[in-house]
């Protein structure tokens, strides 16, 4: 799973991609944000620096979705179009917030796309590909989208 999580007051940020067996990436994103200079920790990095933090792993197992089950099943199929596999619901999730002050915050998290190639990075970690900052506003970018 990918996590971003940016400030727009401080222009702060972080990031973390191809992480498993954690329940919430974006509380990981947050972390790599306030207690280091890094822009963004990725796979063994990023789970190794959770363990330090204390933030519990869970079983693989238990994120994996009935529905993306389905999915992966689907096109295991000989006659599967991966393209249509790639249809539906998908799971990225992302969160704007604006204080009194006219502060900007964002995160995004997700699980990424169905059978991506091992140690593919999307969009969501990388500023500027998911989040942008531009004052008093907030803009969310991704594949061939912006809100």
């Amino acid at each position: 799973m990918d996590a971003l999580v940016m400030d727009g007051k401080t222009l702060s940020s972080g990031a973390v991609s191809a992480v498993r067996n954690i329940a919430n990436p974006i509380q990981l994103a947050r972390l790599v944000m306030e207690k280091t200079s890094h822009a963004c920790l990725t796979a063994e990095g990023a789970s190794q620096f959770a363990r330090f933090m204390g933030i519990p792993e869970v079983p693989q197992e238990s994120l994996i979705t009935e529905y993306s089950r389905m999915r992966w099943k689907k096109n295991l199929e000989p006659d599967a179009n991966p393209v249509e596999c790639q249809m539906g619901k998908m799971g990225t999730v992302g969160a704007v917030a604006v204080d009194t002050d006219g502060n900007v915050a964002c995160a995004t998290s997700t699980g990424g796309m169905l059978n991506k190639m091992e140690g593919r990075v999307g969009d969501t970690p990388c500023i500027g590909l998911s989040y942008e900052y531009q004052p008093k506003k907030a803009v969310a970018l991704g594949q061939n989208r912006k809100v």
